[in-house]
């Protein structure tokens, strides 16, 4: 059963609600881009013999880090 406290209260509260929702997800995306970043600046930094004992060639980096590379059989990766 519902209860009206006082009118116009629910509309309030659901965009309180939206905006914190919004405002998470914002914040959420905002910190995977960070780590992304970090991640991508990280690995490119390693010489070609250590990106190869990893599986990966340069340019994989980044869709090895966004989770777009999958793992075949033979152990390569690939789109």
């Amino acid at each position: 059963m519902t209860e009206i406290i006082a009118p116009g209260v629910g509309k309030s509260v659901g965009r309180r609600l939206r905006a914190a929702n919004w405002l998470f997800k914002a914040c959420r995306d905002a910190s995977r881009r960070y780590h992304d970043r970090r991640t991508i600046a990280h690995v490119t930094e390693l010489n070609d013999h250590l990106l190869r004992d990893i599986g990966l060639l340069r340019h994989q980096i980044e869709p090895a880090v966004h989770g777009k590379l999958k793992r075949t059989e033979a152990g390569k990766w690939r789109a």
